[in-house]
């Protein structure tokens, strides 16, 4: 995914941390992970929900890296560091493109959750794309109800919709 000014302007003033991944052969960067640390009450006056969670805000690996474990890995160091940080039981968020269905299996397997459908979320190069919003909590005693429905296998490449 792309970004614009806006996105690297507020990973230089709000609380971000990153984990970044080199092959170990060339020194070349191939993943990172970028989050931002919840806002304390005392350095902001008023607090709204995603102020009291952490929150992943991008993830990436390089395309000749993919499926070799790295992303999984970037974000487990990523969840630790930030509960680390904060403290275990801090509920950790992010926002996945409703067809980028390899990422959606990896958060899944992470322990993360869907808890919401969000239409037209990313506004990427002239166009409207669907999101999930996937959360991760220690606090869960069961599973959110929201489900991600199994799709036919040429299908989850486009889209993996809600029940």
């Amino acid at each position: 995914m792309k970004y614009g000014d806006r996105f690297f302007e507020q990973i230089l003033v709000r609380p971000y941390v990153s984990i970044l991944g080199f092959d170990k052969d060339t020194n070349e960067l191939v993943g990172i992970v970028v989050a931002r640390l919840p806002v304390k009450a005392a350095e902001q006056g008023q607090l709204n929900d995603i102020d009291l969670e952490g929150y992943i805000a991008t993830l990436g690996v390089r395309p000749g890296f993919r499926g070799k474990g790295l992303g999984r890995i970037l974000l487990k160091k990523m969840i630790a560091l930030l509960r680390s940080e904060v403290s275990e039981s801090l509920d950790i968020s992010l926002h996945v493109k409703a067809d980028n269905a390899n990422a959606i299996k990896m958060y899944l397997a992470c322990g993360f959750y869907v808890t919401e459908d969000i239409k037209s979320h990313y506004y990427i190069e002239g166009q409207h794309h669907d999101a999930f919003k996937l959360v991760n909590s220690t606090r869960f005693t069961t599973k959110p109800i929201v489900k991600i429905r199994n799709a036919k296998e040429e299908d989850q490449s486009t889209r993996c919709p809600i029940l």
